[in-house]
C-alpha cells in the first residue's frame, strides 16, 4: 500500500490528542502525538509511538522516562504549538512544572500520566516506546480529539 493511501485510511480514525514531554539536559521537549494508547491495565502500561531523529524521541531515548498530557477540548492551540512551532519555543510563555519523574508537566489538562520506558521498537519511521505508568492525574473535563484533518470534540450517542 502506498504511504497516501495509508494515512488517508488513517485519518478516520478519530484519536485523542496528547503532547509528550521529556527533558534534554536541562531543557523541556515535547511534541503532539495521537499515537498513543494503553497497553496493559496490571501493571499499568502505555505506549507513544515518536518519529525516529525527532527531538523528543532522542530525550525519551536518552532518559527512559516520559509525560502523556492528555488535551482537553479547549486545547486544540496547544496542540498545534507542539506540533508546528520550532522545539526551542515550544515551551515559551508556557504554564509547566516538572513532575517528580524530572518530566514537564503542561497546566490546564485534562489528565497526565508519568511514565518509564520499559522496552523500545524501531518500527519504520517511528520509534514504539512502552511506558510503565508511575504516576499522573485526571480532571473532569472533555477531550479534544482529532479526525479527519480537524479537532473535534465527542458527542455521546443515545443513552
Amino acid at each position: 500500500m502506498e504511504s497516501d493511501q495509508f494515512r488517508g485510511i488513517m485519518r478516520q480514525l478519530a484519536t485523542g490528542v496528547t503532547v509528550v514531554t521529556s527533558r534534554s539536559g536541562t531543557e523541556p521537549v515535547g511534541m503532539t502525538v495521537s499515537a498513543f494508547n494503553s497497553v496493559a491495565v496490571d501493571p499499568p502500561l502505555v505506549l507513544v509511538c515518536l518519529t525516529v531523529g525527532g527531538a523528543t524521541t532522542m530525550a525519551v531515548s536518552a532518559t527512559n522516562k516520559f509525560t502523556v498530557n492528555i488535551l482537553a477540548d479547549d486545547q486544540a492551540e496547544l496542540s498545534n504549538r507542539f506540533a508546528f512551532t520550532e522545539q526551542e519555543q515550544r515551551f515559551d510563555e508556557l504554564e509547566w512544572t516538572w513532575t517528580e519523574l524530572g518530566t514537564p508537566r503542561l497546566h490546564g489538562l485534562l489528565a497526565h500520566l508519568d511514565c518509564e520506558v520499559t522496552d523500545a521498537v524501531v518500527a519504520g519511521d517511528h520509534v514504539v516506546f512502552i511506558g510503565a505508568v508511575v504516576g499522573g492525574d485526571r480532571h473532569d473535563g472533555t477531550p479534544l480529539m482529532y479526525t479527519d484533518g480537524g479537532y473535534h470534540r465527542p458527542e455521546p450517542i443515545g443513552s
